[in-house]
């Protein structure tokens, strides 16, 4: 079983590139927006780093080069997730830190349809 992690700052186009690659694999998203809303709501320290186990991972990066259409897509969010204002978004770019195993860098500012990002994305992950 493969696990395919979509990383990127708030707003950059994870979650709908995520849901373009399972249309494309036939896999369920597991938002971890969700995941950690529960497990805080059920009374674990927000402090506690949640981590990842037993699964071969996978890190897709995604970024959006293009600050303006970053911003809108930032602004027009509509999924049930905390609201992260753009500062927040440039401190976080500022403060990021690279994930510690190879990583597929994937720019979402050519505003190409998911559908076929994501197939760009399995066909690089299945390489």
């Amino acid at each position: 079983m493969t696990l395919v992690v979509m990383s990127g700052l708030p707003g950059s186009g994870k979650s709908r590139l995520a849901a373009a690659v399972a249309r494309e694999l036939g896999c369920a998203v597991v938002s971890v927006d969700t995941v950690e809303r529960g497990l805080h709501d059920a009374g674990i320290d927000p402090a506690q780093p949640l981590g990842l186990a037993a699964y071969e991972v996978r890190v897709v990066q995604v970024e959006c080069s293009d600050e303006a259409l970053h911003r809108e897509r930032l602004a027009a969010r509509d999924q049930e997730i905390r609201e992260v204002p753009w500062e927040r978004v440039v401190g976080l770019r500022e403060s990021w830190t690279p994930w510690p195993v190879p990583v597929l860098v994937v720019d979402t500012a050519d505003r190409q349809e998911p559908d076929a990002t994501a197939r760009g994305v399995v066909s690089a992950l299945s390489a």
